[in-house]
């Protein structure tokens, strides 16, 4: 008694299932994944040029104050900032690392200012200076923007059973603040 495929119904059954579960979590999780990639393009298109920027300001501030303030503690913090922020991985991390440097760099220069005094406008020094601030502030209003985008990929994959499909197919995405 050899059944055709069409009249093997258990068969048939289990292709039917296969199909609907191939289809939910391959629509859903293209479509989830759409929806987090949404907020890592803003990411990378609005945030990560300036933290870029910044890193390397914070190198050639490091470069002008090492013969003034290195060796010292608020120094080395700066170092250990940018090296945090190169090897961080993902939005959430950068940002966490970018925070620590902006506090670092701040620090590094009041001991410099306690030592020689301000800068001079036009020095090394002020201009890495007023380049990683004027960053910052251009990251500061981006990030509202990103959370926003976040929050909403967030709350889209919270629900089930789009948790179950992030959850398997690996679409997350984390605010920063």
């Amino acid at each position: 008694m050899n059944k055709s495929l069409l009249e093997n119904r258990p068969l048939a059954s289990v292709v039917l299932v296969l199909a609907v579960v191939i289809s939910i979590f391959g629509i859903g999780g293209g479509k989830l994944s759409s929806i987090g990639k949404k907020a890592e393009a803003y990411f990378a298109e609005n945030i990560m040029g300036d933290i870029t920027v910044r890193e390397a300001a914070a190198g050639t501030f490091l470069d002008a104050t090492k013969q003034s303030v290195g060796g010292t503690d608020a120094y080395s913090a700066v170092e250990k900032a940018v090296a945090q922020l190169e090897k961080a991985d993902g939005a959430s991390e950068i940002y966490k690392a970018n925070v620590q440097l902006t506090s670092a760099v701040e620090l590094l220069y009041g001991e410099y200012c306690a030592k020689n005094g301000e800068p001079k406008t036009g020095s090394v020094e002020q201009e890495q200076l007023s380049e990683l601030r004027s960053r910052d502030a251009i990251i500061s209003h981006s990030t509202q923007e990103y959370n926003d985008l976040a929050r909403d990929a967030e709350e889209k994959m919270s629900g089930f059973p789009a948790s179950l499909i992030a959850s398997v197919t690996g679409s997350k995405v984390t605010q920063f603040a």
